[in-house]
């Protein structure tokens, strides 16, 4: 649903260039900005170190579903 808005206020958003041309690049780059400065606040990646490179990037994607497996493997179990 969220993918229909950009179509929807791209004609809006380029009559606003009669005023002045950067409006709708910086309104399009306020979008980008803001949207990325929450996707730090997500449970995922909130005070955690982001890797840097392609390697640690790729060590890292077995990381957490390790710490996920041994969660679950730390927890009672409900059966007898």
């Amino acid at each position: 649903m969220v993918s229909k808005v950009g179509p929807i206020l791209a004609p809006p958003l380029n009559m606003l260039s009669v005023y002045h041309w950067a409006i709708p690049i910086s309104v399009v780059s306020s979008f980008t900005i803001i949207s990325g400065a929450l996707g730090l606040l997500l449970p995922e990646t909130r005070n955690k170190e982001l890797p840097e490179t392609a390697s640690d990037a790729e060590g890292n994607r077995y990381a957490s579903s390790k710490q996920a497996n041994l969660v679950q493997l730390r927890t009672p179990s409900s059966k007898p």
